[in-house]
């Protein structure tokens, strides 16, 4: 997948770095931790979902990959 052009996506490492943490901090803790994350490349859902466009009348773009990072989030 290397050879994709445009914007990288959220890489299966990271997400197994997500779902890893999350489940050590819910260990700990005996229940699920708030949390947030920010993006500047929005996940390919974002755009899916909406039709905003930029302060300067830009487009929403986001990677040609899905990588799995909101069924992660939801499933996390």
């Amino acid at each position: 997948m290397e050879d994709v052009n445009g914007y990288e996506w959220v890489r299966p490492s990271q997400i197994k770095w997500y779902l890893d943490t999350a489940k050590e901090l819910r260990d700990r803790n005996g229940k699920i931790v708030p949390a947030l994350m920010f993006f500047h490349i929005p996940i390919p859902e974002y755009a899916e979902i909406t039709e905003f466009v930029g302060e300067r009348q830009e487009n929403t773009f986001s990677a040609k990959i899905n990588s799995g990072l909101f069924a992660a989030l939801k499933e996390g």
